[in-house]
This record gives structure tokens, C-alpha cells and sequence, in this order.
């Protein structure tokens, strides 16, 4: 357990340990000197692409236990929504990363040179394999835009209708 010896004069607290394991009262300490013992609350689960905790310390008259000489200082914890700016940022990010896990920036950049390449030649001149990149690297765009045109819903529905967006669930890579 961790204490505060809070001079009432001064208003200064000092955490320190209590010198005397049964709790009692301390002989010859100062009536200028109240004694907290700090309760913290468990922190509550929360998703914290949607809340951040706010912390709130406070000393209380509220005696501890059957100590009425040691009153209680309170640590609390409370989810507060994070802004929405916040939270069309988070989502955003959310995809970024997705898409820097699943279709990494060196790969698509690689697929664009092979794509801009594949687009300067005669499209009759192509072959087969060169379609089949072509056809694939284009299904890649194709997925890029369905998951930035899902997040847009997302963003949308929450400014328009306050729904929530989902952060995990995006379309999958073909």
C-alpha cells in the first residue's frame, strides 16, 4: 500500500510508506500532516481506436477502512470518445496499414513500373504472361479503390448517422 502525508499548511503531498504495519497512528506526527492511502480503480477495457482514459486524482474525507485518522486518495479512470477528427484519422490509419501489410508500398510500386511499362506497348504485341501480369496488377487497383471506397462509407456513416466504423474488417486481397 502507498500513502500520502499531505501538510495541510503548505499543500504539499509526499508519497511515502507507512512506518507502522498495523496502521495505527503516528505518535508526535504533525496535525498539519493528513494521512491518504491511494486507491486506484482497475483501468476499464475500452477500444481505444474509439476512447482514450482520462485519469482523475483526488484527495477524499472518505476514511479508510476503520482508520479514521487515513482518508482515502482516489485514482479513477473514465473512457472519453475521442474527437471525431480523431477518429476519421485512426480510421485512415487503420487502412494504411492494412494496406502496407497486405500489398506492401515496395511491391506496389514495382507493379506500377511493370503496369506503365505493360500500357506503353502495343496491346496486340503483348503476350499471354504479360496479359495475365497486366490483369493481375490491375485486380490490385481494383482492390486499392474498393478499400479506400470502403472506408469512405465507414467515414461516411459515422459523420451522417453516428454508426461506428468497423477498423478490422476490409476487403481482402485477390
Amino acid at each position: 500500500m502507498n500513502f500520502i502525508f499531505y501538510n495541510t499548511k503548505t499543500g504539499i503531498g509526499t508519497r511515502k510508506k507507512y512506518p507502522r504495519k498495523d496502521l495505527e497512528p503516528i505518535i508526535g506526527l504533525s496535525e498539519d500532516i493528513k494521512i491518504y492511502v491511494i486507491i486506484e480503480e482497475n483501468q476499464p477495457r475500452y477500444d481505444n481506436n474509439q476512447y482514450y482514459l482520462e485519469k482523475t486524482e483526488s484527495y477524499t474525507e472518505e476514511i479508510y477502512d476503520n482508520y479514521e485518522h487515513i482518508f482515502i486518495y482516489r485514482i479513477s479512470w473514465k473512457p472519453i470518445e475521442h474527437p471525431k477528427p480523431k477518429i476519421i484519422n485512426n480510421l485512415n490509419k487503420s487502412l494504411g496499414d492494412y494496406l502496407d501489410t497486405e500489398y506492401p508500398l515496395w511491391e506496389r510500386t514495382k507493379h506500377l513500373a511493370e503496369k506503365i511499362e505493360l500500357l506503353n506497348k502495343d496491346e496486340h504485341m503483348l503476350s499471354e504472361s504479360e496479359r495475365e501480369r497486366l490483369e493481375l496488377i490491375t485486380g490490385l487497383d481494383d482492390w486499392i479503390n474498393r478499400c479506400r471506397t470502403e472506408r469512405d462509407v465507414k467515414e461516411e456513416e459515422y459523420v451522417t448517422n453516428n454508426v461506428f466504423p468497423d477498423f478490422d474488417n476490409w476487403d481482402s486481397r485477390p
